[in-house]
């Protein structure tokens, strides 16, 4: 029997307008050795949702909000908020009786590798909150939107192709060691 525990979603980073949020969810595996743990992998992940041969997956919502402030003479963005909710499906190992030193050590690089891409996120989610947030003044809202807008896409953009590259470099996180 597959069972699934869920982390309920904590705060995991906060600066003046930075918000992120992550929640896990972990399907169980107990196999003490190898073999018999990654057949149980296999199984538990495709039982958890895990498809393509997948055993982790990390999902982000990433919201990006800010008031444009008229002046006398100009505007300037205010109330600027990134919010990054990550939501994380991953194994948990809890294995029934005594493991092999090098088992632990290979699960744990495990784990780190499939991570990976929660710390790309979160590193966007700053780079953008830390490139709006240095912005002054504009000359009028609407040209200060539209350089906003642009930058947002911008940070958006890069992180999407920073995403696909690190899938290619890592092979999906399998040369950072996503398998066992």
């Amino acid at each position: 029997m597959t069972s699934c525990t869920t982390q309920a979603a904590v705060p995991v980073a906060a600066n003046a307008g930075a918000r992120i949020t992550e929640s896990r969810r972990y399907y169980e595996l107990d196999a003490p050795l190898l073999e018999p743990l990654r057949q149980q992998l296999a199984e538990r992940a495709l039982a958890a949702g895990l498809v393509g041969g997948a055993i982790g997956r990390t999902r982000q919502d990433v919201e990006i909000g800010y008031r444009l402030e008229p002046l006398p003479i100009g505007c300037r963005l205010t109330e600027l908020a990134v919010r990054l909710d990550l939501t994380m499906d991953l194994p948990a190992w809890r294995p029934a009786g005594t493991t092999r030193r090098e088992l632990r050590a290979r699960w744990a690089q495990l784990i780190t590798a499939l991570t990976g891409h929660r710390d790309n996120a979160v590193r966007a989610a700053h780079e953008v909150h830390q490139r709006l947030s240095g912005w002054g003044e504009g000359p009028d809202c609407d040209a200060l939107g539209k350089l906003a807008e642009r930058e947002v896409f911008r940070v958006k953009l890069r992180f999407q192709l920073r995403e696909q590259v690190y899938d290619l470099r890592t092979g999906h996180g399998v040369f950072q060691g996503s398998v066992l």
